[in-house]
């Protein structure tokens, strides 16, 4: 496979596992988050300190930056939890933006405006993953294990209470359910795996800057998932292979890509709702129904 395809799809990869952690908040539990970018964007940081700054092997940094972002969802969340609808989604906006700034002015650590940058790809356990086909089919194993997982936790009791919080918290609570606490644990679960993709962007892009941890990053994962279906555990993944192939065609013509990926999204929201997964998920039932 040409290299330039290798590399898109690995970018698919990343960016996928980064949208369906996010949708877990979004789509499942109805929390609109705007600060997931946080957990992607310090695990990045974070991998790529460790893997410059210290003689640890990779799958040590990994699993450091990983445990590091469920530590932070969890504290993070408790403040969080406190609030909800337009105040949650302010406040979760505010805490990305405190790590932005932390990874902009703390120029001796981060790098400041320039980053880190020459960022290699080391040996995970046995597996050599320099160059671009070898990264490739490490992202592909770790993102496929996390896809698994996350897909389970969705189908488990767990995820049938999260979606019963987003259709009716009130009546969920009434039922005994600690809601806050299952709101908590939908936090953690995404700010993990946003922090998995993190963790394997670095080492394939080989920079981390501040622009990772940037307000404007956080909207990302969220059109990502409204895009494909916010409703559908594939939702952000057909959202993720539009969103950087129109991303590569675009950027071929004008720099000025995220003005038409807006119109896009407009127009799709407007006349497509439920998103490409929604209508191809209409259709194939109307076919159902016209076929009895």
């Amino acid at each position: 496979m040409p290299t330039f395809y290798v590399y898109l799809i690995t970018e698919i990869l990343i960016v996928s596992l980064f949208a369906v952690s996010t949708n877990v908040l979004l789509g499942f539990t109805g929390l609109l988050s705007f600060g997931q970018v946080a957990f992607f964007g310090s695990s990045a940081y974070a991998v790529s300190l460790l893997i410059k700054g210290t003689s640890l092997p990779f799958a040590a940094s990994f699993f450091i930056c990983v445990g590091m972002s469920a530590l932070c969802a969890l504290i993070i969340g408790l403040f969080c939890m406190r609030l909800r609808g337009f105040y949650f989604a302010i406040i979760t906006l505010a805490f990305s933006q405190i790590f932005f700034v932390v990874a902009y002015k703390w120029s001796s650590l981060t790098g400041g405006d320039d980053g880190i940058v020459g960022i290699p790809k080391k040996p995970f356990l046995a597996m050599n993953i320099d160059g671009p086909e070898a990264y490739y089919h490490f992202v592909l194993l770790v993102v496929l294990v996390s896809m698994a997982l996350l897909y389970l936790i969705i189908r488990s009791p767990l995820g049938e209470v999260l979606q019963a919080i987003r259709d009716n918290s009130e009546r969920t609570e009434f039922l005994g359910i600690q809601v806050r606490n299952y709101r908590l644990a939908s936090f953690v679960i995404a700010g993990t795996f946003g922090g998995v993709a993190g963790a394997l962007f670095a080492p394939f892009q080989g920079i981390v800057t501040p622009e990772l941890l940037h307000w404007s990053h956080s909207a990302e994962p969220l059109m990502i998932s409204l895009l494909g279906g916010m409703y559908f555990f594939f939702g952000p993944i057909a959202g993720a292979i539009i969103f950087v192939f129109i991303k590569e065609w675009i950027t071929g013509f004008t720099e000025y890509w995220m003005f038409w990926y807006g119109l896009l999204l407009m127009l799709l929201i407007m006349y497509l709702p439920g998103g490409i997964m929604g209508f191809v998920s209409e259709h194939l039932k109307r076919g159902k129904d016209d076929s009895k």
